[in-house]
């Protein structure tokens, strides 16, 4: 659930054009893959049908084929066990045979060279007496005298079924010096005419030519291929190697072993199963006339290989589907998106006050209408955000007004106190110091103008410096440097006073010794660049940068009302955030305060 949630998050978070593309292909992706599993499972299931019918087919047609040629072997059986010579042979010594039976031999042994002669599927025919082997006839030539049928499992199978021809094998030719190839083998006991004594046994030995032509003349798909076995497992018959892809046999037998527990005595058995490592269909027939099962197996991989050749076509198809969906998806995503991503650029640089953006989305749909309501909106923003500047600007140049009329009292009280302390001491400093004074008060007011001469303000702050330098008598000492080229600009009033005021009550009283204060002024690359120092206590960085924050507070009753930040704040307001104070200082040695403003010729 965690993680469900999780991937649902990660999916809030991405474009619309993406979630266009991955919805479209997941669709399109899951209709070409359920259509393709469902057509090949389809065609795969009829292919397997068909090849279940054909294979059964086969197998009918084999049974039906091999009934009637273990029929022909049987019957062969038959006509020797109930041959005249053979019975006269057999029962030579039998008072039931009155006639001569002399020539019997010779003629059994013509008959039986008639049959070997016209079947080249027979190659052995042994007929034993009950002592021993008796008529004996074969393609070979190796045959081994000391032979002992009573011991084989083939004659002790062929007592309990009595004169009922007999299927066995398959087995060597053990009668034989050197036994090689596989045969099967009819068998039967032979009984007297009247059906009173067991006289003899036939072992017919079969060569499996016939086997192979009728099971090779049966075609399957490729690399299918026929073999027989008996109910014991035993195989009676399998292809060559080349008629199977040259497959080594030799773990058939396995692989059978495997496979008997599903073959049944049942009209058809249908199954599948591993052969040669290789998963295999197998349809077989039980063959009640010789307990044989006919079994036609079919490798799946060539039953399905048209499958595969559709599958690789439907892929293609499908594949290249997909490619022209998600070009078309692309395109359609793009057109949707676009407008989008050009609305969403245009907030972004709303939101970075770019206020004057505006949307050209024209389209009368939904996001055309989000469009105009957005251009509306920055509109009515835009005409806001110019009032409340407008009213703000208003706002400070009232508190600057109010904060120039608002001179501090204590430092009024203090310089006429000095004055008529110098008066009566009859001080001869007693009318400069009243001329500063009344000085002082003319270029604070300068008829109401806020952009005054650079002279001006230079005069204003000397006055000012004289004033406290009477005060303070020898506590610091001040030097004024001012180039010519520079008197000519101006700039707003009340910026220098503040300045020194701050460096003499924070820097140089605090100060053991005489300090010193210098102000110069110079052109600097563009602009009018006044500097201020003093040698008095100095200040660390922190305060430095506190210094011109609103935040940072004086004392009052020390300074004329007009503190440094409303100076840094009053100079960014007429002339830009360009412009404005910059302080340096280290503690022990001073402070410089650099003051930026534009050329303004007067």
């Amino acid at each position: 659930m965690v993680i469900t949630k999780k991937y649902l998050e990660k999916i809030r978070h991405i474009s619309i054009r993406t979630k266009i593309l991955l919805s479209f292909s997941l669709v399109i992706i899951s209709l070409i893959s359920s259509t393709l599993i469902f057509a090949l499972s389809k065609y795969n299931t009829k292919l397997l049908n068909n090849n279940i019918d054909y294979s059964k087919k086969v197998t009918s047609s084999l049974v039906v084929n091999l009934d009637e040629y273990i029929y022909q072997l049987k019957y062969i059986s038959n006509i020797i066990a109930y041959n005249q010579y053979v019975q006269k042979y057999l029962n030579k010594h039998d008072s039931y045979y009155s006639i001569d039976s002399s020539d019997s031999f010779q003629r059994t042994l013509e008959f039986l060279s008639n049959i070997i002669t016209s079947r080249s599927d027979i190659d052995s025919i042994l007929i034993f007496d009950n002592d021993k082997l008796s008529v004996f006839k074969s393609t070979h030539l190796d045959l081994n005298t000391n032979y002992d049928y009573k011991n084989q499992l083939w004659y002790k199978n062929i007592l309990e079924s009595g004169v009922t021809p007999k299927i066995s094998g398959p087995h060597k030719q053990e009668y034989l010096h050197t036994p090689e190839i596989n045969v099967f083998s009819v068998n039967r006991t032979i009984q007297r005419y009247d059906g009173l004594k067991k006289t003899g046994v036939i072992h017919i030995s079969v060569n499996l030519s016939e086997l192979k032509k009728f099971c090779e003349s049966e075609i399957l798909y490729k690399n299918g291929f026929i073999f027989i076995v008996n109910d014991n497992g035993e195989i009676i018959y399998q292809p060559d190697n080349n008629i199977t892809n040259n497959k080594e046999f030799t773990s058939l037998e396995k692989d059978v072993t495997n496979i008997l527990p599903k073959l049944t005595n049942n009209k058809i058995n249908i199954f599948t199963d591993t052969i040669y490592n290789e998963k295999y269909q197998i349809v077989s027939k039980y063959m009640s006339n010789a307990n044989w099962y006919i079994v036609a197996a079919t490798p799946y991989k060539s039953i399905t290989e048209d499958a595969e050749h559709i599958k690789n076509i439907i892929l293609s198809m499908g594949l290249l589907s997909l490619i022209l969906a998600l070009v078309i998806t692309y395109i359609l995503s793009t057109a949707i998106t676009k407008p989008i991503l050009n609305l969403r650029k245009c907030m972004v640089e709303a939101t970075e006050g770019n206020l004057t953006i505006r949307s050209n989305i024209k389209s009368k749909d939904e996001i055309g209408i989000l469009s105009s309501s957005f251009n509306g909106m920055l509109s009515q923003i835009e005409k806001l955000m110019q009032q409340v500047i407008s009213d703000q600007e208003q706002k400070r140049k009232l508190e600057l007004k109010t904060l120039q009329a608002q001179i501090n009292p204590h430092f009024l009280y203090n310089t006429l106190d000095s004055i008529i302390w110098m008066a009566e001491s009859k001080n001869d400093n007693i009318v400069p110091m009243t001329e500063s004074l009344s000085k002082l008060f003319r270029i604070s007011l300068s008829k109401g103008n806020d952009i005054i001469p650079l002279s001006s303000e230079i005069e204003h702050v000397r006055n000012y410096l004289f004033i406290q330098s009477m005060r303070y008598t020898d506590k610091f000492d001040y030097s004024v440097s001012v180039k010519p080229e520079v008197l000519r600009y101006k700039t707003i009033k009340l910026i220098l006073q503040p300045i020194v005021e701050n460096s003499i009550y924070h820097g140089i009283k605090n100060k053991r010794g005489k300090g010193n204060i210098s102000i110069h002024c110079c052109i600097n690359d563009t602009k009018l660049l006044i500097t201020i120092t003093d040698d008095g206590i100095g200040m660390d960085s922190e305060t430095c940068t506190k210094i011109l924050s609103p935040s940072y507070k004086t004392d009052r009753r020390l300074s004329s009302g007009i503190g440094v930040h409303n100076v840094n704040e009053r100079i960014k307001l007429y002339f830009g955030n360009q412009y404005g104070l910059r302080y340096e200082s280290t503690i022990s040695v001073g402070t410089t305060v650099y003051i930026d403003l534009p050329l303004i010729e007067d």
